[in-house]
């Protein structure tokens, strides 16, 4: 059964925005400072968790995150307002500036 998805960010303040204002995600709790968490763990089956130097192992890394929208054209906008760019793969295929990969359904 299927728990939850963990990234690893090294600008958590930015994360947390892009999940909470953009996406409409709610915290279920967090270690650290409510304000700039080490980690936090999303209701939505996301954590992030603050990395100076993020790990790349052999097996291979995460690629992309898929999120369905009731509004696309309006995340895809907001999305675009925090530097994302659309990718040859199509308009819904965010690339953002801190390199998540974004598909929007």
């Amino acid at each position: 059964m299927f728990d939850h998805v963990c990234l690893t960010v090294n600008d958590m303040k930015w994360h947390m925005d892009l999940f909470l204002r953009v996406f409409g995600f709610h915290v279920d709790k967090y270690v650290g400072d409510p304000d700039d968490p080490e980690k936090v763990w999303f209701k939505e089956s996301l954590q992030l968790n603050r990395t100076v130097n993020p790990v790349v192992k052999d097996g291979g890394i995460f690629n992309h995150l898929a999120l369905k929208v009731s509004n696309g054209e309006e995340v895809l906008r907001e999305l675009k307002q925090l530097g994302g760019e659309e990718t040859e793969a199509g308009n819904n295929w965010i690339m953002m500036p801190t390199g998540l990969y974004l598909e929007i359904l």
